[in-house]
């Protein structure tokens, strides 16, 4: 049977999509319906510009908004009192936090002014997360997660077990989820937690070492790896006799 040259084309075309991977880049409206859909059902994530580490809930990365004709001439900049080491989270208002290692939450007006600061009792590593209601939550080398709210008091803080390095996630029901250097896992809600029951594994059993004598000097190590060499001389010594 004849294929169609346009059928042809197409299965060749097909296959060469399947087998290289090819992938066809999104443009802006795809981008901003896949960030709508990643906010779908989060309803404790605040719905703003970029509200979290990597911008939503999935952590995708992705923004809605096309800054190819950016000129990439500086508009503003802000100057903490220590290093910098977290990505910034942006409020559904355009405010700006972000931490610094110099204990500090800045809260950072759009133009570039200082809106508020609020101090921590340590080091901040970990991004800030925005919940529905505006709250700031962000932990930090003091062992305490902090709930701020968007004038910069403190709602509450609740102390871990060891430094916090990371960022918090927030669940479905408002449920926060932090992880510390103590090896726990907390799930903070309203500032109470306990620290999520793991099995631990079973230690393992010490065994008893075993006594291995070393041969003496007297002692004759017979192999059973035949040696050419050795049953040639062996022969020759018996031919001899």
């Amino acid at each position: 049977m004849e294929v169609r040259p346009k059928i042809l084309t197409i299965l060749i075309v097909f296959l060469f999509l399947s087998t290289f991977g090819v992938s066809v880049p999104l443009n802006n409206d795809e981008i901003k319906s896949t960030n709508e859909n990643m906010h779908t059902g989060t309803r404790s994530l605040a719905d703003s510009l970029w509200p979290c580490f990597r911008g939503n809930a999935q952590h995708t990365g992705l923004s809605a908004y096309d800054t190819s004709d950016n000129n990439g001439k500086l508009k503003w900049k802000f100057s903490t009192k220590g290093a910098i080491h977290s990505h910034p989270a942006i409020g559904s208002d355009g405010t700006i936090y972000i931490g610094a290692w110099d204990h500090n939450l800045y809260a950072i007006n759009p133009d570039g002014s200082l809106k508020w600061s609020f101090p921590t009792g340590g080091q901040i590593n970990a991004s800030p997360t925005l919940g529905s209601d505006g709250t700031i939550y962000i932990g930090a080398w003091d062992r305490n997660l902090y709930a701020i709210n968007p004038k910069g008091a403190l709602k509450w803080k609740f102390t871990t077990k060891g430094e916090i390095f990371s960022t918090p996630a927030i669940g479905l029901d408002g449920t926060l989820y932090i992880g510390c250097w103590g090896h726990f896992i907390y799930a903070i809600k309203e500032g109470k937690a306990r620290p999520l029951d793991f099995k631990k594994p079973e230690p393992e059993k010490k065994r008893k070492p075993v006594d291995v004598k070393a041969p003496s000097p007297q002692t004759k190590i017979r192999s059973s790896i035949p040696n050419p060499i050795l049953e040639a001389r062996s022969n020759r010594n018996a031919g001899s006799q």
